[in-house]
């Protein structure tokens, strides 16, 4: 990495300290900026921002984008990063779908796909796999040169190093060789749970420490302390939908009883067996008497899983997931809940719905190539 960067630019100390890294990084974060406020925020030397700038455009990671207003004198040039310079491949394994994205340099989704596949550790099922990556590529029109890598979420405890999915109750696998997967993707490949990967992607919400809670068919979540996703010792961090609200009580998936999971799980909003959950929200809002209850009671039971999460962690809390996906109009209701029975808080400035609607877990996981690639500069 860090191509086009000449022995000359180093020499003059433009790599000092990762500067470099923290400029594009801080660039990213910002959407634009200027010369004169990139100075001030990192509190690095103007002629130190200068030599960098210079070096970035010279590269072609960043350029121009037009004038900030002025405020007495000339006009700040604003800095955006080129979108194309860079792109990454993210593709979510689920049960029953493989759901494709390709992420460009401003973390923003280029393109996206979902595909009805469902998993199976076979041959076929890979195959099948690498025809619609190959396909969404070149539909995409983007070099494949600037591809960095692909990045994999899998619902289960991730072992990237050894390149092994330990456990996976979604896709009923334990021990599984991630390998495969290596096979049939060009280039680098990284590994991740989907919930720490959906973490990934939603971070930028809050750069303070914060859970990550993704409420889908199942409850996961994601820890990040530090500006990194805590796993634990055994890589089993973050399974908040296993954290029991109800000794004694509803049957989990995993054996347990009274899990979280046996209540949040987006499963539990409806009204009939073969409803969706697409058109309970649809009810819900047309004051269906049914889906009011049942929301209600919904309701309740997260309130007690996030005022349980925020006793242990004082962190803020994200919601994301298949349910996430509509929480936000829900947000001051689940805050009136949470007051209720939280004796620590006061307010509900802690709880964001994310802001990814769809595909978070695959444009995380594609982001690692990312920030690799900005860390390596």
């Amino acid at each position: 990495m860090g191509e086009g960067l000449d022995k000359e630019d180093r020499k003059r100390g433009v790599m000092t300290q990762g500067n470099l890294s923290r400029v594009v990084q801080y660039i990213t974060e910002e959407g634009e900026t200027s010369k004169t406020k990139t100075a001030q925020d990192l509190k690095l030397s103007m002629p130190t921002v200068l030599q960098i700038y210079k070096t970035l455009l010279d590269m072609g990671i960043a350029k121009e984008s037009g004038e900030f207003e002025s405020t007495g004198g000339r006009k700040a040039k604003s800095i955006i990063i080129c979108a194309d310079y860079r792109y990454a491949l993210g593709l979510d394994i689920t049960a029953r779908h493989i759901s494709i994205v390709i992420v460009d340099m401003r973390g923003q989704v280029v393109k996206n796909v979902r595909k009805r596949i469902a998993f199976e550790p076979t041959e076929n099922y890979y195959r099948k796999v690498k025809e619609e990556i190959k396909l969404f590529v070149a539909e995409s029109k983007i070099d494949a040169a600037k591809i960095l890598g692909t990045g994999v979420s899998i619902a289960g405890i991730v072992d990237n190093e050894k390149k092994l999915l330990v456990k996976s109750h979604t896709l009923d696998v334990a021990n599984l060789d991630l390998k495969a997967f290596e096979e049939i993707l060009d280039g680098e490949v990284y590994f991740e749970n989907d919930a720490n990967a959906a973490m990934m992607a939603e971070k930028i919400i809050s750069r303070n420490d914060t859970i990550y809670i993704s409420l889908s068919n199942t409850v996961g979540g994601a820890i990040y302390i530090d500006k990194k996703i805590y796993r634990g010792m055994a890589m089993k961090a973050g399974e908040v939908g296993h954290v029991t609200l109800h000794p004694g009580g509803r049957k989990c998936y995993c054996g347990k009883k009274g899990c979280a999971d046996s209540y949040l799980s987006a499963l539990n909003l409806k009204t009939s067996e073969d409803m969706t959950l697409e058109e309970f929200m649809e009810a819900l809002a047309k004051k269906d008497e049914g889906c009011i209850k049942i929301w209600d009671q919904y309701l309740d039971e997260l309130a007690l899983l996030i005022v349980n999460l925020r006793t242990i962690f004082d962190a803020e809390i994200i919601i994301g997931g298949y349910v996430g996906y509509y929480i936000e109009d829900y947000l001051e209701k689940l805050g009136e809940k949470i007051l209720k029975i939280s004796t620590f808080d006061s307010d509900i400035s802690f709880l964001h719905a994310g802001v990814h609607k769809a595909e978070a877990s695959a444009t995380g996981v594609a982001s690692h190539f990312l920030e690799k690639f900005i860390y390596e500069l």
